[in-house]
């Protein structure tokens, strides 16, 4: 017989992992789907049961007693005959699930997973942690963030990771930068990098290519009430640490039970645009490539199972784009982020073939293109080039 594999999906995303899994797709038992051939990468999963095995039952003592011959602890997936499942689950032996802190060794005891596809028939998969014990999701697939970048590289992206993995990893949230990548910096431009000053009124601000950027407040808010949010400078007393240190933004994650995160920038903003308005576009370039490396080494390597890199982009030459996206990715990057609508920044239309280099090696390198609401620097609306198929799109979000 061939050897299967048990995969289960996310509540609500049965045909995606029936799709994704194609013609080696054989049974289905609810959201519980049986495929030829070893455990593969799947994104739209929930659980995996490892070389599940068909197992004959005469009663309900029958049942209990060779779940127990196989192994002590199991978890019930219940997709039929739910009343004489709950049965047989009673006369198994109790499994307390604690919930974990982030951080904390995942459980050494076997968990196996079992269901009842017929009275007198079960289909169990011994050892693994099971999805569907809530109380004890904190363990589920004891998943790292450098499988979890293999499923960003798919192209699905946040519903795969948000469907399937209890919400742990989280897209779109911010890190606020601290003033070090002048040190990355070809020695030529250190004069000219980012830097912070403290103004008269105590508040920080930014100073690069002859500008003065204030340290907005509302970049920052994380613990305070909404009452207390506004556009007003701030100082770094006033951020909450794990706002701009990776050491204490990995404590904050444990505590709010969040195990991955990928980050925007915030003064660079949120597709480099910053950048990209450089006067000297050499120096532009030099200190983009500069937040990248410190992005990427030093924010993200601090701690590499927790986060996934997010390279910004040389806007103003797709052909530099792609050369940086070729840079990054031999890193390891396999995202990038992009602005929602160039037109408004002054660039050609998102649809525009002047985009061709940046969407080609994207493809070939599999990097997933991520956009922020606001990298526009406007409110989006659409351009005069997008289709008339993609407008209701944007209209039904609420952008426009």
């Amino acid at each position: 017989m061939a050897e299967l594999t048990g995969y289960l999906a996310p509540e609500g995303f049965l045909a995606e992992l029936t799709q994704e899994l194609g013609s080696a797709a054989v049974e289905c038992h609810g959201r519980l789907v049986l495929a030829t051939g070893p455990a593969r990468p799947v994104a739209w999963v929930a659980n995996v049961w490892h070389a599940p095995a068909q197992i004959p039952i005469t009663s309900i003592s029958d049942a209990a007693k060779k779940l127990r011959a196989i192994q002590r602890n199991w978890a019930l997936y219940s997709c039929a005959h739910h009343r004489r499942a709950a049965l047989i689950a009673e006369k198994l032996p109790k499994v307390s699930a604690k919930p974990l802190v982030f951080g904390a060794p995942a459980p050494a005891a076997a968990l196996g997973s079992w269901t009842l596809v017929a009275p007198d028939r079960m289909l169990a998969a011994a050892s693994g942690v099971p999805a569907e014990s809530k109380r004890a999701a904190v363990s589920v697939q004891r998943t790292t963030c450098r499988e979890w970048a293999a499923v960003l590289a798919t192209g699905r992206g946040r519903r795969a990771v948000l469907g399937g993995l209890s919400a742990l990893a989280r897209f779109g949230m911010r890190g606020y930068e601290a003033p070090a990548v002048h040190v990355l910096l070809p020695a030529r431009y250190r004069d000219l990098a980012p830097r912070v000053v403290t103004r008269d009124d105590g508040s920080l601000a930014w100073v690069y290519d002859d500008n003065e950027v204030p340290s907005m407040g509302l970049n920052a808010v994380v613990g305070r009430p909404p009452e207390e949010w506004g556009l007003e400078p701030d100082h770094w007393e006033d951020m909450r640490t794990g706002c701009y240190d990776v050491h204490e933004r990995v404590k904050d994650m444990n505590v709010a039970g969040v195990l991955g995160s990928m980050c925007f920038p915030s003064f660079a903003q949120f597709c480099g645009q910053r950048f990209f308005r450089t006067r000297d576009k050499d120096l532009g370039l030099a200190v983009l490539r500069a937040y990248n490396d410190w992005h990427i080494e030093d924010w993200c390597g601090a701690y590499p199972d927790r986060f996934m890199p997010l390279a910004i982009l040389p806007l103003w030459d797709p052909h530099l784009m792609a050369d940086e996206i070729r840079r990054v990715n031999a890193k390891g990057v396999h995202a990038v982020t992009f602005s929602e609508d160039p037109h408004k920044l002054g660039l050609p239309p998102l649809h525009a073939d002047h985009w061709y280099p940046f969407w080609a090696v994207c493809e070939d390198l599999e990097v997933v293109v991520c956009m922020h609401l606001g990298s526009s620097s406007s409110l989006p609306a659409p351009s005069g080039r997008m289709p008339q198929r993609c407008r209701p799109h944007l209209r039904s979000s609420g952008s426009w």
